[in-house]
């Protein structure tokens, strides 16, 4: 039994009440007023092929049912339903499964009306019922970490990830004993009712850009530090520790190694300072502003220096300066910080930038410095210098999962080289149908490594 068929039969063997109504068929206006009803309460479920009696009875044109449904919701109700809906399969009958959750945006109004439960009956809602509602609203404040990826479910969770954090966690954390991987993410504020929150979707997520485009990570190589010289861009869109393992290692490779023989022994050192590079990568993963589709994550690799740029001021209360000394660290996203720190990615919060500067202290040509300027964080480490890219064998673009990696890097090399080249002509290079090459080019722009110039007849595209 899969998990929504799970869910169904518990759903159906519990009595009905506010957060749980069964129709034996579509009533139209009805099972909106009570889609209404729960946005504006605790949330709930309404199954469709359901009687009073709990007998499955299925419905037919299960299709056309949620269309008019989705249709009706869209048109009829505002502001916009945190809902799902779902056409189900269970025991060769055919049930539509309709999941709200409480709305941060109450009053929530069918036809222009308000709806509540009043005495476990479905009810029109008066004037102070409506004041009651607002003030509700002015009281919400769901951070963006708990917000609910309503189109997620667990299947889009990495369970063995999750696993291994949870296995982590417990060793150090005894109290924290649970049942299940579920159990775990809803004790840690990243599942609620079976839906992922943005938090859970960006750590353990197995494609989070497919949810969420700002999690994704670019890495841009330049051979200069006027950027004239593109050598490559790395795109990263895993979670945030598949993003940590691939970027460190992906930038461990571009600098090399020193190669150091005394006597019989021989000893190779990384050039970039590895726990450095780490701890500043995590902060800005862990410290950074996601609320905004234009929040960003770039790393800028030059021809002597390495900059982590995000989206995202320091907090009041911290400075650049206080960067460099013991302070206290004030949490942008506390479910984020408090994964990292139960599988020890986190020590001590507030002492990541010292551990920064203790290392780079053995590096005697590098230098470290913090910017915060027009609400990005800069951290820069100055005096590196990462080995030249031969651009003839290197692929410029690489996307680091496996989604669309295929054609990306053609493109990016055809371009270069017929800048001003149109859609046709890259298609036809490519040897992909339109749909695709359209796709492969709008991820490029979205990544700021290509870009359309011109009139939408004379234009081209070109390298950014």
């Amino acid at each position: 039994m899969n998990n929504l068929s799970f869910i169904i039969e518990q759903l159906i063997a519990s009595e009905e009440n506010e957060s749980i109504q069964f129709f034996q068929k579509l009533n139209i206006d009805t099972v909106l007023e009570t889609l209404v009803a729960m946005a504006n309460g605790k949330g709930g479920t309404v199954l469709i092929g359901v009687d009073d009696t709990h007998q499955v009875l299925g419905v037919e044109d299960i299709q056309d049912i949620c269309i008019s449904i989705s249709s009706k919701v869209a048109q009829m109700i505002s502001p916009r339903l945190p809902y799902t809906i779902s056409a189900v399969d269970y025991h060769d009958k055919k049930i539509v499964m309709i999941s709200v959750w409480e709305g941060s945006n109450k009053p929530y109004l069918y036809n222009m009306k308000a709806f509540l439960f009043m005495n476990h009956s479905l009810a029109a809602a008066d004037s102070q019922d409506l004041l009651n509602l607002s003030k509700k609203r002015s009281e919400h404040d769901e951070s963006w970490e708990r917000e609910k990826v309503y189109d997620a479910s667990l299947e889009d969770l990495d369970m063995v990830l999750v696993r291994t954090i949870m296995e982590e966690a417990i060793k150090t954390h005894p109290s924290l004993q649970v049942d299940s991987e579920e159990d775990f993410l809803m004790r840690m504020g990243l599942l609620s009712s079976y839906v992922p929150t943005n938090a859970a979707i960006l750590l353990f997520g197995k494609y989070p850009a497919q949810f969420l485009p700002q999690t994704r990570i670019r890495v841009s190589v330049f051979s200069s530090d006027d950027h004239s010289s593109l050598d490559a861009v790395h795109i990263f869109e895993d979670n945030l520790f598949v993003n940590i393992e691939n970027i460190t290692k992906y930038c461990v490779d571009l600098y090399g190694k020193t190669l150091r023989i005394d006597g019989l022994l021989r000893e190779e050192t990384p050039i970039l300072p590895i726990v450095a590079f780490r701890e500043a990568l995590l902060n800005a993963c862990v410290h950074r502003d996601y609320g905004s589709q234009r929040s960003f994550l770039n790393i800028v690799i030059n021809s002597d220096s390495l900059q982590i740029s995000n989206y995202g001021s320091l907090l009041e209360g911290i400075s650049v300066e206080s960067l460099r000394t013991e302070h206290h660290s004030i949490l942008r996203n506390p479910d984020i910080a408090n994964i990292c720190y139960l599988c020890k990615l986190i020590e001590n919060v507030g002492s990541g930038t010292l551990r920064i500067i203790e290392e780079c202290k053995l590096y005697p040509n590098l230098s470290v410095e913090w910017k915060d300027e027009n609400n990005i964080l800069s951290f820069v480490l100055k005096g590196i210098k990462h080995i030249k890219i031969d651009k003839d064998n290197a692929s410029p673009v690489k996307i680091s999962t496996k989604s669309v990696q295929m054609g990306l890097n053609d493109i990016v090399a055809f371009i270069g080289n017929n800048p001003g080249c149109k859609l046709i002509d890259i298609k036809n290079e490519i040897q992909k149908s339109l749909a695709s090459t359209k796709r492969y080019l709008q991820l490029l722009r979205e990544s700021g490594i290509i870009e359309y110039v011109g009139s939408p007849k004379t234009g081209g595209y070109k390298l950014k």
